[in-house]
């Protein structure tokens, strides 16, 4: 019964897991014209200086600057999910193979999914200027118009999750070894990213003090931000 009750859980988690990455690859982002994409790149660019200054702090702590690092400049850029466009189909038949717990893929996936829907609908609602600038006000505008505060809440309740199961690999070695082994074969199913994602992050969280705790407050300060706007 229980082998029944988790190869069911599995089950689930992969279709959701191909749900998100099948949402993802219909935006913009893969099948934008090069107008909307040097939006979207000056969109991002905007969000992560935005981001930094925020939480700037963090810099006086050179562990906790690295993090900070790679929240902003790795996990909220998302995986490129570009080489699964063609290859899905083969992906899903191998990630129960690759990896024995679906739950670090599903919310890394599920954290992309959010994040490239809510980057690529706020480009689309920024009106290009033709330095690509993006003014505060303008910013606050299009948020505002967006309207989906509740999925921005979401996102910060993903990437804690994903910063807890990060964790969580520091004192599970087999989980860990499992990973690393992982590695080329995730390239050649197409989740390299996810694997280069994970890799960066399970080597910078090791030199951070209480770092859930952390990214906690990170979210409550960027969930009062949008709210704010």
């Amino acid at each position: 019964m229980v082998a029944d009750v988790n190869r069911s859980a599995g089950h689930a988690a992969l279709r959701q897991i191909v749900h998100d990455v099948q949402a993802t690859l219909a935006l913009p982002r893969y099948t934008g014209a090069p107008q909307f994409m040097a939006q979207l790149s000056h969109l991002q660019a905007y969000q992560s200086a935005r981001m930094r200054h925020t939480h700037r702090d963090w810099y006086a702590t050179p562990a906790d600057g690295l993090l900070l690092d790679f929240i902003v400049g790795d996990v909220y850029r998302g995986i490129d999910l570009a080489l699964l466009k063609t290859r899905l189909a083969t992906a899903e038949r191998v990630l129960g193979t690759l990896f024995n717990d679906f739950e670090l893929v599903q919310v890394a996936v599920a954290f992309t999914a959010i994040t490239s829907s809510l980057d690529d609908q706020l480009a689309q609602l920024l009106a290009p200027t033709s330095n690509g600038a993006i003014g505060d006000l303008d910013y606050a505008g299009a948020v505002r118009q967006q309207n989906r505060m509740a999925e921005r809440v979401e996102q910060g309740a993903l990437l804690l999750h994903f910063t807890r199961l990060l964790l969580d690999l520091q004192d599970d070695s087999v989980a860990w070894r499992a990973i690393q082994w992982a590695k080329l074969p995730a390239h050649v199913a197409g989740f390299g990213g996810f694997h280069s994602l994970v890799s960066h992050g399970y080597a910078t969280l090791r030199g951070v003090e209480n770092a859930a705790d952390k990214v906690e407050r990170l979210t409550t300060v960027e969930a009062d931000y949008f709210a704010a706007l």
